[in-house]
């Protein structure tokens, strides 16, 4: 049998009926989700009815079933890939969704079900795990799944339960084996509900669930706006004809909502898109050691060597470091961990030729990017004069192997040039590498991007990050449209060749790799008091809540850390849940960290400023150590 067209990337779901893999066409890029069904519930017979059923749904709101795939593991349904995850997600998060989104959220889904009632189809098992998301730059969009297998899994719990759906959003006739469009918006008026109210309307055992959709009323808090609870009330009748004719008829009721002047006019004002639900006072900030400065810091490189052996027996000068950059100078402290306010180890100044762009530390010493290259200083007999490793007349990208192995370059497109990308040997490596040291041409076909940013991923891989700039294409109409915007992000091997390709919806601000394996975390731009996280296998993507502004981001195994320019500090876990706020007692320009625990940040106000470090285990967070 043929090899399959998609390489899997990773398992994203698996239920009782099969798993869903997010996987990449080997010769488009394109990425889909595989949904495997296994072979002993569906019947070759069952299996084709319903791919013909599900190919008839092509709309923005539905995921969409592109083609079938036979491969020796099995067979596939090629489906809409969706990176955000589920709505259920989504909705467990410890966040407050802003009103304009929920209610978008609910429209979206109607919009959606509209499409498949004219069609003929009922869904008959709405519910927010069956609601898959996609990020874009001013939040979710909504895209209803399962309509297919949804049926085939209700005839195969039939024949051994007697269930036909999910008690919590099943409309009362459906407790008969009865339904119509209108145990459709039933369901979506249980989910509104629960977006507006953070808990369903009726809850208990299967048993109880039962009883309550058929003869409870529903009891509004008074979270719920006085506006939407006569929308509720209408799609949660208990008789069908009592409902909505029609989810048209109620997305047009809802449509007001969106709008985010109508929630202005009526709160007088606009919440974030995302809100922590608690709220944390903040405590101040207690260090174990500061220094003075009298430049402002631009930013901190931190070196941690993970061998106690190396640690031991290496250089004075080698070990854990911090670098502290401000304008063409940097200072490196050797072991940190050992500084105190009372200890006398000093900074190590370096002079660069020209302003630092960004720095690196590494094993064997310190790589500096400058307008006109890259240069290296050695740890073994340092000199004042940098060696300069390479040298280039154009504007380009730098990144360095956190050992210190190899750096990769890659120069900004010009009027005359595409382009490229290379790697090369970083001076006095403990291992020679397997490299592509000739320039790979980047073509871009069909759409301008600009790059923007090169990260070390891990030994073997890097991540070129390019900014979409949006074409205005002209309309039949005579109106001009823009394409959409967002970030573009490849992924290199070492050897040069192109190992994947994607298209985040959103722009975002520099991301920064975290010490999960092919994760990213950047600020949002539009909502830059949401985080936003990258996975690159499986591709996925999140948002966190941060409740401020963010201007400088590090990450730990335990959580991420943002910063405002104002000197709030945010900790958060990889949950998203707040777990403390301090505040600096000046405005922050840099943050990094040296390993979970140890954080360091440069603050500046007025003429002066200081370089903190910071216990991470002596502040007040609700976390275990």
């Amino acid at each position: 049998m043929k090899r399959s067209q998609y390489r899997l990337l990773g398992l994203v779901d698996q239920g009782q009926f099969g798993r869903v893999y997010c996987a990449v066409h080997r010769k488009t890029g394109r990425l889909v989700a595989l949904k495997n069904l296994e072979q002993e519930w569906f019947s070759t017979h069952k299996f084709l009815r319903e791919l013909r059923f599900l190919l008839t749904l092509q709309h923005e709101n539905i995921v969409m079933c592109k083609a079938l795939e036979h491969t020796p593991t099995g067979r596939y349904l090629v489906m809409d890939y969706c990176a955000g995850g589920t709505l259920r997600n989504l909705m467990a998060d410890d966040v407050h969704l802003r009103m304009t989104q929920r209610m978008q959220l609910i429209v979206d889904i109607l919009a959606g079900l509209a499409h498949a009632h004219s069609k003929g189809i009922v869904h008959c098992d709405i519910k927010p795990e069956n609601i898959l998301l996609d990020l874009r730059p001013d939040g979710w969009t909504a895209r209803i799944s399962d309509f297919g297998v949804a049926r085939l899994s209700q005839e195969i719990s039939a024949h051994f339960s007697g269930n036909t759906g999910s008690p919590a959003y099943m409309a009362p006739e459906r407790f008969y084996g009865q339904y119509s469009i209108a145990s459709d918006i039933y369901a979506v008026g249980i989910l509104l509900f629960e977006l507006l109210a953070g808990y369903r309307p009726f809850s208990g055992t299967p048993g109880d669930l039962m009883n309550a959709h058929l003869n409870n009323p529903v009891v509004f808090p008074a979270t719920i706006p006085e506006e939407c609870k006569p929308i509720i009330q209408t799609a949660l009748q208990k008789l069908p004809a009592r409902r909505y004719r029609s989810v048209q008829e109620m997305r047009a009721e809802l449509l007001p909502f969106t709008e985010m002047d109508y929630w202005i006019s009526l709160q007088g004002k606009l919440d974030p898109l995302l809100k922590p639900l608690h709220t944390v006072a903040p405590s101040e900030l207690r260090s174990q050691y500061q220094v003075v400065i009298t430049s402002p810091v631009s930013a901190l490189v931190t070196y941690q060597e993970k061998s106690d052996v190396l640690r031991l027996h290496t250089p004075e000068q080698a070990g854990d470091r911090i670098g502290r950059i401000a304008g063409s100078s940097m200072d490196v402290l050797c072991h940190p961990e050992q500084v105190s306010q009372e200890s006398s180890k000093s900074w190590i100044s370096y002079q660069l030729p020209e302003p630092i762009q960004q720095a690196w530390l590494c094993p064997q010493g310190k790589v500096v990017m400058g307008h006109r290259g890259l240069y290296f200083w050695p740890i073994v007999r340092p000199s004042s004069v940098p060696q300069k490793i390479a040298a280039l007349n154009q504007p380009f990208l730098a990144t360095v192997e956190r050992h210190g192995r190899w750096a990769a370059i890659a120069t900004l497109p010009s009027a005359l040039a595409e382009s490229e990308l290379w790697f090369l040997p970083i001076p006095q490596s403990s291992a020679q590498w397997s490299l592509h040291t000739a320039p790979i041409a980047i073509p871009k076909a069909g759409q301008s991007y600009l790059p923007s940013q090169l990260i070390a991923l891990d030994s073997r891989h890097v991540v070129l990050i390019s900014r979409v700039i949006p074409k205005t294409v002209p309309m039949t109409n005579g109106n001009v449209s823009k394409e959409r915007h967002g970030i573009l992000v490849e992924v290199f091997t070492r050897r040069g060749n192109r190992a994947g390709t994607m298209l985040l919806p959103v722009l975002t601000r520099p991301m920064i790799p975290t010490p999960k394996p092919y994760q990213l975390i950047a600020v949002d731009e539009q909502n830059p008091d949401c985080l936003v996280v990258i996975e690159l296998k499986p591709y996925r993507l999140s948002r966190y809540g941060l409740g401020i502004e963010a201007a400088h981001l590090a990450a730990t195994s335990w959580g991420f850390i943002a910063a405002s320019r104002l000197g709030e500090l945010v900790f958060i876990n990889t949950y998203g849940e707040v777990l403390g706020r301090v505040n600096s007692p000046e405005p922050i320009t840099a943050m990094a960290t040296l390993d979970d625990y140890q954080l360091w940040i440069s603050t500046w106000k007025g003429d002066r400023g200081h370089v903190y470090q910071i216990n991470v285990k002596a502040l007040e967070l609700e976390m275990l150590f």
